[in-house]
């Protein structure tokens, strides 16, 4: 199969040749034992559903951190919740693909942003608060507001009067801290009710966490259908094992695993999507120009003429995808700036210069409720270069979040309409790959899926054959071992 820099020059340049390099680089300072096993992880997941033909996304999520410092203490930081690419995770998996999800770690996670929300945490990488902990589980400190005081009534009935309207499993005790009166005394001081102090014992009495062995979820948690439904969906993923998270931190970390994951979808062709909403560092500063140890502050004396840092490029990546690691894929890119002008003129530059199937841009101010997408109106002609437009000519869609709906709709709008362009690519490229050769490049792909099947079945074999000769090693080395001894103490016994 004819990679597609042999139809599309532009994709291949000496700065390619450099960034592959660079990148190769980072692959090869991975530990041999941490290479071989996301190899492995990467190429069972692929394999297992290339097998059934299910479509695969690769989406990456966070931002990257630049170290400064080899042992690093300082580091640049892109900004980036990883909020998108969660909600990018469940679009995906609900709509029946797998996913490996490229996750910087401590940003949102999939499902797991949802009890962010919940318990009223602002970004969903900020850390559990104090208060937080009140709204996860029933400590009794924090007051229930009305709607919370209504949804457990409601259900305390129900469990009293209506056995067919209970459920024991998701009972929820009663939190009883709201505030009450004193109707003998009617303590009043400007017109409001002034709660009664109460005494230890009493404290003691009403608090959940004494005298209990077990924890129990605040009541709008435990009571959540969101929570419900996403901790439902999420079982669903994990049983039927469609959902890969591969953790990163730095840029160079990110790039070496990018690369991995891609080459490991290289031969789904159109069946895999890259949703690469990841915030990558434009700069950093290469392994071998860092300080070893931390950056001193002055080495005895204040540097008052500050400190300069000289950045290098990060290597541009989304060129090697689309010529040399996965080239039959569908790549939607992402590109955020502060002017329309600007981010048109960007989308229209990653289109040309990295082939980019579509651009998806958004304005710092109004990315939480409206996007900008960059997409051919004739994806099967512009596959098969047939197309007469050029990018200046694309439409620019714009998706705004409807006034009244849920947070999380805007997401949904715009896996819409990922999801339709990939399929139609999938359709027009099954009447002919990029190297117009269609069905027998579709077959020599397959035959080399199953080639990399066979081959990892045979590996597996031989490891657990391996485990067991070991384990048949120790005990005969252990009956040996315990024959000699016994035999030693009798002829000792014996003389």
């Amino acid at each position: 199969m004819a990679p597609t820099n042999q139809t599309d020059p532009k994709l291949s340049s000496p700065s390619a040749d450099s960034d592959a390099a660079i990148v190769q680089s980072f692959v090869d300072s991975m530990t041999s034992q941490e290479k071989r096993s996301l190899q492995w992880e990467l190429q069972s997941f692929v394999i297992r559903h290339a097998s059934h033909h299910r479509p695969i996304a690769l989406v990456s999520s966070g931002g990257t951190a630049a170290d400064l410092e080899v042992h690093s203490v300082r580091c640049l930081e892109n900004f980036s919740t990883g909020t998108r690419g969660a909600i990018a995770v469940e679009e995906f998996l609900r709509r029946g693909y797998a996913v490996i999800h490229l996750w910087r770690t401590g940003s949102a996670s999939p499902y797991g942003r949802l009890v962010s929300q919940g318990i009223g945490i602002q970004a969903p990488n900020h850390g559990i608060t104090m208060a937080s902990l009140g709204k996860l589980f029933n400590t009794g400190d924090i007051e229930e507001d009305q709607e919370d005081q209504m949804v457990q009534s409601v259900l305390d009935d129900a469990h009293k009067n209506d056995p067919w309207l209970s459920d024991a499993k998701f009972a929820t005790p009663r939190n009883n801290t709201t505030s009450t009166s004193n109707n003998n005394n009617n303590n009043k001081v400007g017109g409001g009710v002034v709660t009664p102090k109460k005494s230890n014992a009493q404290k003691k009495a009403k608090d959940p966490l004494s005298g209990s062995n077990s924890l129990h979820l605040y009541c709008r948690i435990a009571n959540s259908e969101t929570i419900r439904t996403a901790l439902q969906e999420r079982q669903a993923a994990l049983e039927d094992e469609r959902i890969l998270t591969i953790p990163y931190r730095s840029v160079e970390e990110y790039l070496a695993k990018l690369q991995l994951s891609s080459q490991a979808l290289r031969d789904n062709q159109a069946l895999a999507i890259f949703f690469l909403a990841a915030a990558v560092s434009d700069f950093y500063i290469p392994p071998s120009l860092r300080s070893t140890h931390k950056i001193q502050s002055g080495g005895g004396m204040e540097r008052k003429d500050g400190m300069t840092l000289r950045l290098s490029p990060v290597p541009k990546v989304m060129g090697l995808i689309r010529s040399i690691w996965a080239p039959d894929a569908f790549v939607c890119s992402f590109k955020l700036e502060t002017d329309r002008d600007i981010l048109r003129k960007k989308a229209e530059s990653a289109v040309e210069k990295y082939g980019c199937h579509m651009v998806i841009g958004n304005l710092l101010e109004t990315r939480h409720s409206q996007v900008w997408i960059l997409c051919p109106s004739d994806l099967q002609s512009h596959i098969h270069a047939t197309a007469t437009e050029t990018v200046q000519q694309w439409p620019m869609q714009e998706i705004s979040k409807p006034k009244s709906s849920e947070n999380d709709a805007l997401e949904a709008m715009i896996m819409d309409h990922v999801v339709q362009a990939h399929f139609e690519y999938i359709s027009a490229s099954s009447s002919g790959s990029f190297d117009k050769s269609g069905t027998a490049a579709v077959l020599k792909a397959h035959q080399e899926l199953d080639r990399k099947r066979k081959e990892m079945e045979r590996e597996a074999f031989w490891k657990k054959m391996k485990v067991h000769a070991l384990e048949w090693a120790g005990v005969a080395l252990g009956a040996a071992l315990s024959y000699m001894v016994s035999t030693a103490l009798r002829r000792r016994m014996n003389t």
